[in-house]
This record gives C-alpha cells, sequence and structure tokens, in this order.
C-alpha cells in the first residue's frame, strides 16, 4: 500500500519522496521510485523463492499525472507492466485513473476518500469476515460516484472467499529448492477421466450484420469442422483418440445451454473461439468467462485450453490460466491471435497443436518454438516465408507447472459420431412467407434497429426457453422484426424448433410429439386467428408452457 505524491510517465507510475523534485523523465528515474521496480522485488524475493502461486495486491493512493500535470494522449498505454517483470499473479488497484488527480480528503476526515472506504471499519478490507475481493470493487463503484475513477486490473486472482483478518503469512523457505517447469516435464500426469477428450466453444459473435449471411456462414462452419473431425481419412484426433469430441456454437454463454455437458465430466480440452473480441475479462471482474470459471470449478479444469480469437486472446488465455491455478490443477493455456473462419484449417491446427502439447520432453520454450514452425498454425494464421509467425504477437503458451498433460490411448469407441455437435434450429426449414410478404419480410436489417434486434434476441435467449415477448408498434415493424428474430434462430441452438402461426392451418403445426422440446413461435394475431385462439391458448399452456418463447405481432 502507498499513500503520497505520484507521477505517471507512459506506463509506469513513480512514487516521489517528500525530498524529490524531478523536472525530467532521468529525475524520475533516479530521484523517484517506480512501481514496476516494486514489482521486481516482489517477484524477486518471494516469488522465485517458493513453488506455490502467490498472489499481489498493490494499493496506490496517488496521483497519475504528468511532470507538466498533464498526461499527453501519446502517454495513454497499457497499465500492465511487462510480463518478465512481475510476479505471475498480480492486483494492480490505483485510486484513480491516467492523467487524474488522487483526492487527498480534508484535516477533519484524516483520510483520503479512498483510504475511508477502505478502513471503514464495518466495510473495510479490515472488517471481520470482509472478502478483499468485493472490497476493491465497492470502492471502486463509490468511488466512480464521487467522481473518482478507481482502477482495478486481475481481480479474479483474488479468491472469492479470501479475508485480510483471516489470512495468515507463511515466511518462504528460503533453503527450498525449486523445480523449473522444464524440469518438471517428464513427469507424466495422470490420465483424467473425462466424458469428452475436446469440447469445442465455436462463437458467432455479438455483431449485427445487415444481413443473415453471418449466422449463415457461422453454422456452415460448424457443420464443416464436425464432418472434418469425423472424416476416416481425414480426422487424425479420430485414430488418436477413443472419447467424443463436442462442437457447439454458442453466442449467449451460460448454464442453461449446452455447456452444461462440461458439468457431466471433465473434457481433456477445451477450446474457446470467438468472432471478434470474445471471452475478454473487464477490468472489474471475470466478465463473460465467469460462467466458465463457475463450470470448471464444479466439474474439474481440463488439462488443455486453446483461445482463437483476433482481439484480446492472450489477456483471456491470462485469465483463464491464473484461475486454473487456484484451484490446485494448473492448465496448459495457449492463444492464437486468429478468428475461426475456415473449418479445414482449424482442424489441421488443432490436431497438430493437441499432439504437440502431448510432448512430455518439451519446455515452455521448446514447445513455442515447435509451434511456431507447425505447417497447419502458420497456414491457420495466414502466414509465408516473408512474414513468420511471431511468438508473443501471433501465439503465446501458458505452460503448466505439472508439465505436458498425457492422453493414454483407450479401446473404449464411441456409441454415436466421434465428433458431437450441440443441436442446432430447424436451419433447413425457413419461416414461412407468402408470395406478397417477400418485398416486406426480408433479412436486410434496418440501421435504425440494429440495436433493437440485438436486444430482442438477446432476450429471446435469455429467456431459457419459457416466456413471452409482445411486440407493439407498426405492424409491418413489428412483423419484420419477429421474422428477422426467428430466421436468426434457424442458426443458434438455442431452439430445435421455430414456427410460425399466422392461420387456422398453421396451429396444425403444433404436433403434440414436439411437447418437451424447446420451440420458438411466433403468434400473428389476426382475424385469420380468432376463430381458434381458444384452442391455441389451450395447447400452449398444457403441451409448450415450460419449453416454449412466444413472439406476440398483430396485423394492425
Amino acid at each position: 500500500y502507498y499513500a503520497g505524491h505520484g507521477i505517471q510517465d507512459g506506463s509506469e507510475i513513480f512514487f516521489v519522496p517528500s525530498t524529490a523534485n524531478p523536472s525530467d523523465a532521468d529525475d524520475l528515474q533516479h530521484e523517484c521510485l517506480s512501481l514496476f521496480e516494486v514489482f521486481k522485488l516482489m517477484l524477486k524475493d518471494l516469488c522465485n523463492k517458493t513453488d506455490s502461486l502467490v498472489t499481489f495486491v498493490s494499493l496506490t493512493d496517488a496521483c497519475r499525472v504528468g511532470l507538466d500535470e498533464n498526461v499527453t494522449a501519446s502517454n495513454f498505454v497499457s497499465d500492465e507492466p511487462p510480463e518478465n517483470a512481475c510476479p505471475r499473479r498480480l492486483v494492480p488497484v490505483s485510486s484513480c485513473s491516467r492523467g487524474a488527480k488522487a483526492s487527498d480528503g480534508t484535516k477533519s476526515e484524516g483520510h483520503s476518500p479512498f483510504a475511508a472506504l477502505l478502513l471503514d471499519k464495518d466495510s473495510g478490507m479490515f472488517a471481520p469476515g470482509a472478502k478483499l475481493n468485493r472490497v476493491l470493487n465497492r470502492v471502486a463503484r463509490e468511488l466512480s460516484g464521487q467522481g473518482q475513477k478507481p482502477t482495478l486490473l486481475n481481480t479474479y486472482d483474488i479468491d472469492d472467499q479470501f479475508c485480510v483478518v483471516d489470512a495468515t503469512l507463511l515466511p518462504p523457505k528460503l533453503d527450498m529448492e525449486v523445480s523449473s517447469p522444464a524440469a518438471s516435464t517428464s513427469q507424466a500426469a495422470p490420465d483424467p477421466d473425462v466424458e469428452f477428450f475436446s469440447y469445442i466453444i465455436l462463437q458467432p459473435g455479438t455483431v449485427l450484420t445487415w444481413q443473415m449471411d453471418h449466422f449463415k456462414k457461422h453454422s456452415k462452419l460448424v457443420d464443416g469442422i464436425k464432418s472434418l473431425l469425423n472424416d476416416d481419412r481425414k480426422g487424425r484426433l479420430k485414430k488418436w483418440v477413443g472419447k467424443p469430441i463436442y462442437v457447439t456454437a454458442e453466442n449467449n454463454f451460460d448454464k442453461s445451454k449446452s455447456c452444461f455437458r462440461l458439468d457431466q465430466g471433465k473434457s481433456h480440452t477445451v477450446v474457446i473461439s470467438a468472432k471478434g473480441r470474445g471471452w475478454v475479462p473487464h477490468s472489474m471482474n471475470p466478465g463473460e468467462l465467469k460462467t466458465l470459471f463457475d463450470i470448471f470449478r464444479g466439474g474439474g479444469w481440463p488439462r488443455i485450453i486453446v483461445v482463437c480469437q483476433l482481439y484480446g486472446a492472450r489477456r483471456t488465455a491470462k485469465a483463464l490460466y491464473h484461475a486454473s491455478g487456484k484451484s490446485g490443477t494448473q492448465a496448459m493455456v495457449l492463444w492464437f491471435r486468429k478468428d475461426v473462419d475456415i473449418a479445414g484449417w482449424f482442424c489441421n491446427m488443432l490436431e497438430e497443436v493437441l499432439q504437440t502439447c502431448h510432448d512430455s520432453t518439451l519446455s515452455k520454450e521448446d514447445l513455442e518454438m515447435k509451434l511456431l514452425h507447425l505447417t497447419e498454425v502458420k497456414k491457420f494464421l495466414r502466414k509465408t516465408v516473408k512474414q513468420p509467425v511471431e511468438k508473443d504477437k501471433d501465439l503465446g503458451v501458458f505452460f503448466s507447472s505439472g508439465g505436458a498433460p498425457v492422453w493414454r490411448n483407450t479401446t473404449r469407441t464411441c456409441e454415436k459420431d466421434f465428433v458431437q455437435v450441440g443441436e442446432q434450429g430447424s436451419g433447413l426449414n425457413p419461416i414461412k412467407t407468402e408470395p406478397h410478404e417477400k418485398d416486406k419480410l426480408t433479412l436486410q436489417i434496418n440501421a435504425c434497429d440494429v440495436g433493437l434486434l440485438h436486444n430482442l434476441i438477446k432476450l429471446t435467449s435469455s429467456l431459457g426457453g419459457s416466456g413471452a415477448i409482445r411486440l407493439e408498434g407498426h405492424p409491418e415493424r413489428t412483423q419484420l422484426l419477429a421474422f428477422q428474430i426467428c430466421s436468426c434462430f434457424l442458426y443458434k441452438d438455442d431452439f430445435r424448433h421455430v414456427l410460425r402461426l399466422k392461420e387456422k392451418e398453421d396451429v396444425k403445426t403444433l404436433d403434440k410429439r414436439l411437447h418437451g422440446e424447446a420451440v420458438l413461435i411466433w403468434i400473428e394475431v389476426s382475424s385469420l386467428l380468432l376463430d381458434c385462439l381458444g384452442d391455441l391458448a389451450e395447447t400452449l399452456r398444457d403441451d409448450f408452457e415450460d419449453t416454449s418463447v412466444i413472439l406476440l405481432t398483430h396485423d394492425g
């Protein structure tokens, strides 16, 4: 914990002693102490002398303005120090953001607002039973409400149940013989008892395009991956392992969907792919990764995690790596700065990479070098001789302290296809439209409705197979939105069937054989349905109440 005068220079925060009077960058280096230097001390004095995973929390209550009382745009760079210059698990907390001044409070208060919140006797960090993670997030929220914006990074590294008053600090054993990761690779890890060899999550992304082609292409990608991995001639993983691979296309990833398969038995390998940003943890919490954290805590962490996404791949991988370390089963996490877009290139890359990871003689450095030169990795990343694959730019490895995972061949054969795919919607059955509606009901999304359509799709998915949404407004607009929502779910795995009920004959499609299956039903209330609305309501109540989501529109 540091409270006092501070200066921000580039990505570094300098602690300024009362006797210092720095006027330039050289003075900062000679007269002041960089927070990065403190991190190096942590690394040298404790991290390098124990084989345990140590989480460091640095609390800085200081201004972050430059020497000229300002921070220029060119200095707005990452808060995170270089990886080799700080502990592996570091939670830096600052009372204000870059370029801002930290409030000192008043003499009558005795503490700065930041310190007062941290030391509050009832809810501060030293209060009995106070969870440090929650305290830091509460302090950040309350200070933000007072106009001062703190920054928090990697708070997911703090155990959710950790209380400062309950912690006991044990000094490191200075005579401890520390084994390097490279030395431990010769120790074979036990073969985990898993249901799936690999669980592949292909997230299509949250950006809505002007047409539904985005979802069609993603559905085709999933089918292509299934076909290639299942191929008896080309599927190398199929010959190597006897347990199945599960492929799912998820956007709104939560426990109510296919991820429950991870709870049925540990998966040896999990591959997370996302279009664009993907599962990037937020600054104050794990963000979209929290669901995965919860699942893995309950069902067990996989031995290997592969992250493929264009933005934030390394940060996502780092969050998963640190979270797995808390469980006692450190996962090996690999990341590739590339979206999955071509099924063949992805499957070939995955097969080569997973087999390489199981070489128990490789150290972290050897593994990275081997990955850099794999032909299929180069093709997946679209690299050429003139543009080689670069470590820490195109790919990277967070190495397991337990060494390389081992997968022993098994005689167990898959009862179904080697590759199983999360059930998608009706896909081949487009929404029924009349000839006169073709100009009105299109997949061309109105620019003004992009945000609304996105929220409606998210709401429809979040209802978990039970609920109703009534679209009010001009009939042409509400019918267009309902049509586009239904068309979207033809290429997602939330519903097994997507139906449109417009007239009496359509009601017959509500076959009782669909009972118990997830169904999205678009009901367009009109004079053609008035005669059978009572029977329709009774059928929905008796057979589809808990398994259907209903979209209600009217014809005016």
